[in-house]
């Protein structure tokens, strides 16, 4: 049976992203008490493992590399000491090429990049829970755990092709050819917030980790399918770190 990849679309991933789409949006709309909006970036980090029939293979590391960062909100079921957040994001993901052990020839012939960076899009919808751990006066520490599933913004013509000699644009395409790219994933988010209130407005700084859980990309061949001296498979992972300035108005009147 031959090996090409997968891509996603399974019906399973759609239903589950459809309730938890419903499961984030439902507190949105019923229980919402502070709406906030955070701004900042992104620091992504991308190891990419590449195997070669006969020769080993290489490590393609991904050097962590900025972006933009941006969600819209709200807190609800608010506590003394504890309160839930639900959020849109869109955010930028990316990665520097830096390579190590080269067992035979140099792997950037996979890929065109510019001043070897490349950049892309996402989605995500969060749910997180906030526990206060430190409080003076109107200033308070939260720590921060939830869930988040995100979409890679992404579209591409190319065809899936697994004999193709020439070289991608930038990794998301090459994934495409061998029909690997996995766009829909989910995630855990763990962090923390050090926020200031002053009447009806609050100011954060927010930090939050939020690692796909996911493969990205993956990818097994057999060597009917690449020949003895093509690509043999590779794996990649992504992992995110968001650093944001947050200010929030709570709707109601105490």
């Amino acid at each position: 049976m031959e090996k090409k990849g997968y891509i996603i679309g399974y019906v399973w991933w759609k239903r589950f992203a459809f309730c938890l789409v419903l499961v984030s949006a439902l507190p949105h709309l019923i229980c919402a008490q502070i709406v906030q909006i955070n701004v900042g970036q992104t620091q992504t980090s991308t190891p990419f493992r590449t195997s070669e029939l006969h020769e080993g293979g290489n490590h393609l590391l991904f050097t962590p590399k900025r972006g933009f960062a941006a969600d819209l909100g709200v807190e609800y079921a608010i506590k003394a000491k504890s309160s839930f957040y639900s959020s849109f994001a869109y955010y930028q993901s990316g990665a520097k090429l830096e390579e190590y052990d080269v067992i035979r020839e140099d792997p950037f012939f996979l890929l065109d990049l510019e001043d070897n960076e490349y950049t892309y899009n996402s989605w995500s919808l969060n749910t997180n829970y906030n526990m206060e751990v430190w409080r003076a006066g109107n200033v308070k520490l939260l720590a921060v755990a939830g869930l988040h599933i995100d979409r890679i913004l992404y579209e591409s013509d190319i065809e899936v092709d697994f004999n193709h000699n020439r070289s991608s644009g930038d990794p998301l395409e090459f994934f495409t050819k061998y029909g690997a790219l996995r766009k829909l994933n989910v995630g855990y988010n763990l962090g923390g917030r050090a926020v200031y209130t002053r009447n009806r407005w609050s100011y954060s700084l927010n930090y939050t980790y939020a690692p796909r859980l996911l493969k990205m990309g993956k990818y097994e061949a057999d060597i009917n399918e690449v020949g003895a001296q093509r690509l043999n498979g590779f794996t990649v992972r992504e992992k995110v770190s968001f650093m944001t300035l947050g200010v929030g108005f709570n709707l109601k009147r105490e």
